[in-house]
């Protein structure tokens, strides 16, 4: 968040756009500015974000100015360490635009948006074919009760079945359960990466899906296990209050990879972006939900198209939540 001064007083925080959008507007290029990390305040027009924009000439400051950092209260789930983008006042979530970008984006970057999701798909089945098989193998062959006398037609199949079921929750079975889930997790932090960069119009890459740091995938495991924890006691008491965190906390892998922020933080950030949203961001949910159905209905092949646009379409939601249509690309 940006301080800035104005007739020789201190205002703000504001974000980066707001504050961008006031210097090419009412405020002067010599505008003194400084948020968290700068030394001291320097004019607008030589902070390397501000340098470019075509602001009000020069005029003339009112006082001295020998400033100290700001010692204002900010909201805490706003100002958090690496941030400075989460806008000061909510940005009402168009679930319409949304929707049309994602599907627009899709059709844009088919190619490579398939390309991606064939190697996420092929990748994680063949991990998980390989690890369900070590599993197997640990826990020893699948036993088959034989058929006893006395067990009617619809019996005899139920103790082989009761056998398959116990020897597949056996240790092996959850290891490999455990270390697949984790493996997945990796991928999905690049596939995220992808998604932001495509919306972005950044250049994008298959490298891209493996790139992913180990240290961004313990804190996604830490930040999964408390944000299953918090819906899954909410989903508990009446259910209302699940859906409420949920979608209050939905973006913290997102923000793992967006913002490399740590477990409790990224939880936080979600926290203060989603605010005032999380019911335009349940219908979206619920929108994607049919989105995906209708691609289902389609004879399967319209899953091509409708999982990658209810994918991207939260993606869109997250970066929409932060400057509107100015945070993707034309």
């Amino acid at each position: 968040m940006w301080y800035y001064t104005l007739n020789g007083q201190q205002a703000g925080p504001v974000s980066q756009a707001e504050l961008a959008q006031m210097l090419n507007g009412s405020l002067p290029s010599d505008t003194l500015v400084w948020k968290e990390g700068m030394a001291d305040w320097l004019p607008a027009q030589d902070v390397d974000a501000f340098r470019n924009i075509e602001a009000t000439p020069p005029s003339q400051t009112n006082g001295s100015n020998p400033y100290a950092a700001p010692n204002s209260i900010v909201d805490e789930n706003i100002k958090l360490s690496g941030t400075d983008e989460i806008p000061a006042t909510p940005i009402p979530l168009d679930i319409g635009f949304c929707i049309s970008k994602s599907w627009k984006t899709t059709i844009a970057c088919f190619g490579a948006i398939f390309l991606t999701w064939f190697v996420y798909i092929l990748i994680t089945s063949i991990v998980g074919g390989v690890l369900s098989t070590i599993g197997t193998a640990i826990d020893g062959p699948v036993a088959v009760a034989p058929i006893t006398e006395g067990m009617t037609q619809q019996a005899p199949f139920l103790p082989s079945h009761n056998q398959s079921i116990n020897q597949q929750t056996g240790t092996g079975a959850i290891i490999a359960g455990i270390l697949n889930n984790i493996f997945t997790m990796f991928l999905g932090l690049g596939l995220t990466l992808i998604g932001l960069n495509l919306l972005r119009g950044k250049d994008t890459n298959l490298g891209q899906l493996f790139g992913q740091s180990g240290t961004k995938l313990f804190r996604l495991i830490g930040a999964s296990i408390l944000y299953g924890l918090m819906v899954g006691l909410g989903l508990v008491f009446f259910i209302v209050p699940g859906i409420y965190l949920g979608m209050r906390f939905m973006f913290y892998q997102t923000v793992i990879v967006d913002k490399d922020l740590g477990v409790i933080d990224s939880l936080k950030y979600s926290s203060s972006l989603t605010r005032d949203n999380k019911w335009r961001l349940f219908f979206l949910f619920i929108i994607n939900c049919f989105i995906v159905l209708a691609g289902a209905l389609a004879l399967i092949v319209g899953l091509i198209w409708a999982l990658p646009v209810a994918w991207l379409t939260l993606l869109v939601a997250y970066l929409y939540l932060h400057d509107g249509e100015r945070s993707l690309a034309a």
